[in-house]
């Protein structure tokens, strides 16, 4: 079975940042699944790099991001890995189940392309409820900006498996 995993911010255990994408995944590739994961890097040069992690398909897409950035910043890099994520996932052959989990809420938009377009399946992992932490905490006070994130956040959680 052919997994595609998006984490926007995937890390392994020699880096700095939670690991429990990498465990999950680890454990289902110590199973015998096939796990393709999507993730960023601002450290590489090229648009996209791909290499192998402990038997992890791991694609970096090539996009900074910080937590020194401001809002606009973040909201930038957040849709700049769904579509650039969209993009190479449409690309992905085979695909028997996708597993998005957040944050962003925005990489449950590949996931849901995916399911419209290919039909395949998706599980959406919620891991802090967004969008409402953004707007309690005044990182998010546009309030068209606000119910566009509250629709999205339904279409997600509605179309998941």
């Amino acid at each position: 079975m052919k997994i595609l995993y998006i984490h926007q911010y995937f890390k392994t255990p020699s880096e700095a940042g939670g690991t429990r994408s990498y465990w999950l995944a680890k454990k289902l590739v110590d199973n015998g699944f096939n796990v393709t994961m999507y993730t960023t890097s601002g450290n590489i040069n090229e648009k996209m790099v791909v290499k192998i992690v402990d038997g992890i398909k791991v694609v970096y897409i090539k996009l900074p991001y910080s937590q020194k950035m401001n809002i606009s910043q973040r909201l930038y890099s957040f849709i700049n890995f769904m579509i650039k994520a969209s993009f190479f996932a449409f690309k992905e052959k085979n695909i028997d189940l996708i597993f998005a989990t957040s944050t962003p809420l925005t990489v449950g938009f590949p996931a849901l392309v995916l399911k419209k377009i290919k039909k395949i399946p998706f599980l959406f992992e919620v891991r802090y409820l967004w969008p409402e932490v953004p707007i309690q905490m005044g990182g998010l006070k546009n309030k068209l900006l606000q119910k566009l994130a509250i629709f999205f956040e339904k279409k997600i959680d509605n179309n998941a498996n």
